[in-house]
């Protein structure tokens, strides 16, 4: 096996066991898996039954939430790069240039999720709404 693949086979052995690890202590506290949580939604009402800026502000902050988790993924790809350039210093600068790409993009993303409470929050005090 060459270097890169040990690297990557045993960033994946990682990965798994600390899933697992995740799952042991998510099911010894009592959450088996989502199934309760969703059925609890859904006997409430999910969506369907809160108002409007309620259901818009959760569909906006559940795609930021996905956005955000996608630029820490690709920070970690500009790191896992970065470690594995072995020096190269092309493939430093394109570790770097992913890096820089993936803290904008968390920025943004935190920026959005600044202005979208802010918005929401201010038409709730306006409307005389309940907010988050």
């Amino acid at each position: 096996m060459t270097n890169l693949t040990k690297k990557v086979v045993s960033f994946s052995l990682v990965l798994l066991i600390s899933c697992f690890m995740v799952g042991a202590v998510s099911a010894q506290n009592g959450v088996a898996n989502g199934l309760e949580y969703a059925g609890d939604v859904a006997s409430d009402g999910g969506l369907g039954d809160a108002d409007s800026e309620t259901a818009i502000s959760a569909i906006i902050n559940t795609v930021l939430g996905f956005l955000g988790l996608i630029a820490l993924v690709v920070i970690l790809l500009g790191g896992f790069k970065w470690m594995t350039s072995g020096g190269n210093d092309d493939k430093v600068k394109k570790a770097k240039a992913t890096l820089m790409a993936g803290i904008t993009g968390l920025i943004i993303v935190l920026a959005a999720y600044v202005i979208v409470g802010f918005v929401v929050d201010t038409a709730g005090t306006a409307t005389g709404a309940d907010t988050l």
